[in-house]
């Protein structure tokens, strides 16, 4: 209960400041044709987060009304652990790492404002590409290496609304699917 006041006491001065700016630039509605928007989420206590799943995303407005995003992402891990075994009198020793890689893009399409609310949709390609390693130490005479690589091609397609809190900075809610090939 005590961090959810302390978020409040956060978020209250954030959003005033917000909507005096908003309303210091007015409701003039300036082009967004050819500029650039930087898209991240923030998560609980006030962390950046990935959008759409990735670690950056960004958006590039051809017209007011139609727009091209894209994003990747980048993943690793690396995990060494020594198990005891069951079945022998030795320890195993289990080392295992991987990567992603993904990257997407989006052709959105905006429709006419309805009450400070831009709807969108968008679709567009995905693809991704995986490795994991895997090394088993079963005693000092065997051991098990294995391989695993994993592409995918896909459609990646979003739903969404955007609303304006000030010139520079939009809040969105976006419902997204994708449908991938291995």
């Amino acid at each position: 209960m005590f961090k959810l006041k302390i978020s409040m006491l956060a978020v209250i001065p954030l959003l005033t400041v917000m909507l005096f700016a908003s309303a210091l630039y007015g409701s003039d509605s300036t082009s967004l044709a050819h500029t650039w928007a930087l898209q991240f989420r923030i998560s609980s206590n006030f962390m950046l987060s990935s959008f759409q799943g990735s670690n950056l995303s960004a958006q590039y407005y051809l017209k007011d009304n139609r727009a091209i995003r894209m994003g990747f992402s980048l993943w690793g891990d690396i995990n060494n652990s020594e198990t005891d075994d069951i079945n022998s009198t030795g320890e195993n020793e289990h080392n295992q790492s991987g990567f992603s890689l993904a990257l997407f893009s989006q052709y959105l399409i905006y429709s006419k404002q309805a009450k400070n609310i831009c709807p969108y949709f968008g679709i567009g390609p995905n693809l991704s590409f995986s490795a994991s390693y895997a090394k088993v130490l079963i005693d000092s005479n065997r051991m098990s290496l294995s391989k695993k690589f994993n592409t995918s091609l896909g459609i990646v397609a979003s739903i969404g609304g955007e609303v304006y809190v000030c010139k520079s900075i939009s809040l969105c809610a976006e419902y997204g699917t994708k449908i991938n090939y291995y």
